[in-house]
């Protein structure tokens, strides 16, 4: 068992202060607050350690866990020291918990960035440390807080899905498998939640729940566990307005969990919902007590905000300011939630400074939520960014166009000067010697022709390529502007057609008879069908995985995407250890994967690919190989997908070559040499 105390008390605070997942790199930095991961750590008393001191580092890491709400300054000095004798010992285990533990500090505390750098550097010892399957996956799910909260759903999605695989199919035998569990399916309901997919999340608490109910024996940790389980699930109620479900299991949980401040918060939203400010009052102001006991930055924030918006709609406009003004001073606009509670914030400070007349400050809080609400519509920023590139990219062709026709006007130019100074060359010499003059005018001119002839080929053949990429770009552009209009927009006007005749057609019927009607469970899934191809699309013109994790993660995600959502078995062979390269150059290789891809999905009718990178000295190559029905090779690469390849392959300094056959599939090699302008 390896370290069953710690992993179930890291994931109790875990889902205490609800958070997700992130995407690990492999390197190494030195912490801003003083803590450097090296040897110089390491006083002389540690050449004293031998492998038995293992025992006492895992203690020392069980026992910081235990002060980390009340005492997050010594538990932070007890796991640099754990990690530094961890290291002198080479001890993968402990040094893998005492990264994670400094990361899950800095995690509650609301320092995002710096706990994922932390996960990072911990994730290579995790894999080599941790050999119980259950350990790390619960490692793979508190990874994911950090990330979580800064919104980066993708990278939130992927390793909660690692997490998810690790432990399917489990049969727990213990307590201790029913914990690790059970923590792990309540971790993956409530990332769910946060991107308010209620309907996944209830289906993983439930399997959390039914983890923990069908084990027997219930001690203290299995009815913490179960405690947090019907908190959770009374989150998702009061989500969807059954709020008389969600106060039975909120209640039912304070039993075993008296001071979780989401519970407190919640109840006190549903205390205001039912006309009982006071009691409201009574709750949030407990859980602001509980959350500033525990360092617990996020909830602090979510407490304070409800909390003065309350106090403003009882008119208590001084309490409500001084409330607002310390979310708006703590808040560290860090991913959705961060924004959304300064957003409120500003929100209701300008309201409070526009009744009391202050219209110019009234102002500048308006704008400055104005500007909050910006950063909060992400995707739309996304496609906007996207839109802005295309056009910057659309204007460099342009520029070079121009730029190549004013290289052949100036050739031109100096080919007539040429022409000029040769032929009265010529005439002069036709004076003196006839005969040696008409022979070297005769020489000049086929020469003059042949280099003009050539330049003129030249030209035409980068000027061809151009068009050919420019081409492919608005092919590109007019293809997604058609997915969405045809598609998505499509999608989203039906539920929004669906959702106007609910008044109309269910005035009569209560919202619990109306939840069970085949009706809204044909609008929830219309929604989750639009919200999945809304995502595939906004995946495919900027895949998160590439800049997070490099081309060879993003591929290999992106073949895994393949395999869910085709019949098309993909073989991904990854050979050598493929570093970081310019953004740009990753960008171009990872589209000439996808464009292969696609053709062998579109045209292949192929059963099994085969896909390899491989890197060794400057050289990066690439295979594909398919069992599908093969083309004509001369007569296919003159393709507008092939040709688009091409062209990227000669800026890039890379070479293709294609083998195919009618019987027996395709076989695609591609190589690049990296230059140095192509590094990071």
């Amino acid at each position: 068992m390896i370290f069953r105390k710690f992993i179930f008390l890291i994931f109790c605070f875990a889902i205490y202060v609800n958070q997700g997942i992130c995407q690990p790199a492999a390197q190494y930095l030195n912490d801003d607050e003083g803590f450097d991961y090296g040897l110089q750590l390491q006083p002389e008393g540690y050449r004293k350690l031998q492998q038995s001191d293992t025992i006492p580092i895992r203690n020392q890491i069980n026992y910081s866990l235990t002060i980390v709400r009340r005492e997050p300054d010594s538990t932070r000095y007890l796991l640099r020291d754990a990690l530094s004798k961890s290291l002198y010992l080479n001890y993968d285990c402990g040094i893998a918990t005492a990264l994670a533990d400094i990361g899950y500090v800095n995690t509650i505390e609301g320092n995002y960035q710096k706990a994922i750098l932390y996960y990072r550097k911990a994730l290579p010892y995790a894999i080599k440390g941790l050999r119980n399957r259950t350990s790390l996956a619960m490692f793979y799910t508190c990874m994911s807080a950090p990330y979580f909260r800064l919104a980066m759903y993708d990278s939130m999605y992927y390793y909660s899905s690692k997490a998810e695989q690790i432990v399917s199919g489990i049969k727990c035998k213990s307590e201790g498998e029913v914990v690790d569990v059970s923590s792990i399916y309540n971790n993956l309901g409530i990332l769910w939640s946060g991107v308010n997919n209620f309907k996944k999340s209830a289906l993983y608490l439930q399997k959390a729940k039914n983890v923990v109910t069908s084990f027997s024996k219930k001690s203290t940790a299995l009815r913490l566990t179960e405690a947090n389980l019907n908190s959770n699930i009374g989150l998702i109620y009061f989500e969807n307005e059954q709020l008389d479900s969600a106060k039975y299991l909120l209640n039912l949980s304070l039993k075993y969990y008296p001071d979780n401040p989401l519970t407190l918060i919640t109840l006190g939203k549903i205390a205001v919902k039912e006309s009982r400010p006071d009691e409201a009052v009574t709750l949030l102001q407990q859980a602001i007590i509980f959350t500033v006991k525990a360092h617990d930055y996020t909830n602090n924030l979510y407490a304070k905000s409800v909390l003065g918006i309350l106090y403003y709609d009882q008119k208590k406009y001084n309490e409500a300011e001084v409330l607002l003004n310390e979310v708006v001073k703590e808040s560290g606009n860090q991913g959705d939630n961060d924004l959304s509670y300064t957003y409120q914030a500003y929100q209701t400070l300008s309201a409070i400074k526009a009744l009391n007349g202050n219209y110019q400050l009234a102002y500048d809080l308006e704008k400055r939520s104005l500007e909050l609400l910006d950063s909060m519509k992400v995707k739309e920023k996304m496609i906007s960014v996207y839109d802005l590139e295309s056009q910057l990219e659309i204007a460099n062709r342009d520029k070079a166009i121009a730029t190549n026709k004013l290289l052949l006007a100036q050739t031109n130019n100096k080919l007539k000067e040429r022409t000029f100074w040769i032929i009265v060359i010529a005439f002069g010499a036709i004076i003196f010697i006839v005969l040696l003059a008409s022979f070297y005018r005769n020489s000049k001119n086929k020469q003059r022709l042949q280099l003009k002839e050539l330049n003129d080929i030249q030209k035409d053949r980068e000027i061809n390529y151009l068009r050919a990429m420019i081409k492919g770009e608005e092919q590109e552009r007019a293809r997604l502007a058609r997915e969405i209009h045809d598609g998505i927009m499509v999608q989203f006007s039906t539920i929004k057609m669906g959702m106007k005749v609910i008044p109309d057609s269910y005035r009569k019927i209560s919202s619990e008879v109306f939840f069970e009607t085949d009706y809204y469970r044909e609008l929830i899934d219309s929604m989750e069908t639009a919200t999945t191809e809304l995502r595939s699309t906004a995946h495919n013109l900027m895949p998160d995985m590439l800049l997070q994790g490099g081309l060879a993660e993003a591929v290999f995600y992106f073949c895994n995407t393949i395999k869910k959502n085709t019949q098309l078995c993909i073989d991904f062979q990854l050979h050598g250890t493929i570093d970081r390269l310019d953004a740009e150059f990753e960008l171009s290789v990872y589209r000439i994967i996808q464009e292969l891809m696609q053709n062998i999905i579109k045209h292949a009718h192929a059963s099994k690919v085969i896909l390899q990178m491989a890197s060794v000295g400057n050289v990066l190559s690439i295979t594909i190989e398919d069992d599908g029905k093969g083309f004509n090779v001369e007569a296919g690469s003159n393709g507008m997908g092939l040709m688009s390849i091409k062209n990227r392959l000669r800026v890039m300094n890379g070479i293709m070559d294609i083998q195919s056959n009618e019987k027996s599939g395709t076989s695609i090699h591609i190589e690049f040499e990296i230059l140095s302008s192509q590094q990071p």
